[in-house]
């Protein structure tokens, strides 16, 4: 299950709300963070959101339970790791692979 976690401030509103606005996905605040959660792909419209691209691009505090598939000028797409049918056969490995990278 993706987890996509957003600076509680007002710059990153509109993006964690286009996001929660998707069927089946939820929207928590914890601590000083909303955190959008999906059992499938969760995807944002950078321009449906309202925020140039400056804000775009700084948007995403955190994930955990995803991958990004796209992050662009247009879109953030974030798949869950491990889905079904996915044709990433190391899919689930990923947040592994990436702790690895940061020593």
């Amino acid at each position: 299950m993706p987890k996509l976690y957003f600076l509680d401030v007002a710059e990153f509103a509109g993006v964690a709300a286009v996001a929660a606005a998707q069927p089946g996905v939820r929207a928590e605040q914890v601590g000083g963070y909303l955190v959008v959660s999906a059992d499938g792909p969760v995807v944002v419209d950078r321009r449906t959101a309202g925020v140039r691209q400056a804000v775009w691009y700084s948007s995403l505090a955190g994930l955990s339970g995803g991958r990004v598939t796209q992050f662009d000028k247009d879109a953030l797409r974030v798949e869950p790791v491990g889905a079904a049918g996915s044709a990433d056969p190391t899919a689930g490995a990923t947040a592994a692979g990436a702790a690895d990278v940061t020593r």
